[in-house]
């Protein structure tokens, strides 16, 4: 077994094992700490308990080396989260006039390409998420593994992806942890060949998600969860080709989605690809 399966098989491990003690962590019942969570939510707009916020993502990384056979990336993504501000407002220039919450929540990422169709990744993220109404900071942790499946060699072929994440928070200061896990399945389809704009390839795309959560956490009055036993996912999106990159932000997608559950409704803005 070489160096690449232990870091993969070091992943399962550490994801199975956080996903097996979230059903056993002690919690707060009317815990708030959902923002520490942002950054594995992804953008939009999030109505639930009859509060509304509003996350915006920056998938940013680094790729720090790259062969036929695999990839690592130093991921350094940044959420940020505006209460009670809807992104119908940026259209009549209105901006928030703070932030609420944010996150910064670095890690690595290893992707192991099997073969043309099969790509294996495993990621461990450490980083602190901050909620400034409350002068609140905590700590964050997340690990998780997926697989992304073309379902046939074509640049544009549909793409199977399943993932098994967990992520925590822990908060010394008021004595406070939580732990979730969930398993996320979907497929990313083509809508046709698409077209040019300037130097770039335009293609429509859509797809469908399912979520299944364990230790659903509540969102902050402690009446709703905002992770559901599970939830339904539906969007289109852009896929662009090349992907442009600005000051090393890249933006492979431009999209929006709908996510449903039972107690929860998401309006969500895709900027990468959209699992």
């Amino acid at each position: 077994m070489d160096v690449r399966q232990v870091a993969l098989m070091a992943g399962v491990n550490l994801c199975v094992a956080t996903s097996s003690l979230a059903t056993t962590e002690t919690t707060d019942s009317s815990s708030d700490a959902h923002f520490a969570f942002a950054s594995y939510l992804g953008s939009g707009i999030y109505r639930t308990s009859g509060q509304q916020a509003s996350v915006l993502n920056l998938p940013l990384y680094v790729t720090l080396e790259q062969d036929s056979d695999h990839k690592i990336n130093l991921r350094l993504p940044v959420s940020l989260g505006f209460f009670d501000y809807q992104w119908q407002d940026l259209p009549d220039g209105d901006l928030p006039s703070s932030i609420g919450t944010a996150t910064f929540t670095p890690g690595i990422e290893y992707s192991w390409f099997i073969d043309p169709q099969l790509t294996l990744e495993s990621y461990l993220d450490l980083g602190v998420g901050w909620n400034f109404s409350e002068n609140r900071q905590v700590g964050i942790y997340s690990t998780g593994v997926s697989s992304l499946y073309k379902l046939t060699p074509e640049q544009d072929a549909a793409i199977w992806v399943a993932r098994l994440y967990t992520a925590g928070y822990n908060d010394n200061n008021r004595g406070q942890t939580e732990t979730y896990g969930a398993l996320h399945t979907g497929i990313d389809w083509s809508l046709g060949e698409g077209w040019h704009w300037q130097a770039h390839q335009l293609q429509p795309r859509a797809f469908a998600a399912a979520y299944w959560f364990f230790s659903p956490v509540n969102f902050n009055s402690g009446e709703k969860n905002l992770f559901a036993d599970n939830a339904i996912e539906l969007g289109l999106s852009l896929a662009l080709d090349p992907v442009p990159q600005w000051l090393g932000v890249t933006l492979s997608r431009v999209g929006i989605s709908y996510r449903y559950s039972q107690d929860l409704r998401v309006w969500r803005l895709i900027f990468d690809f959209p699992f």
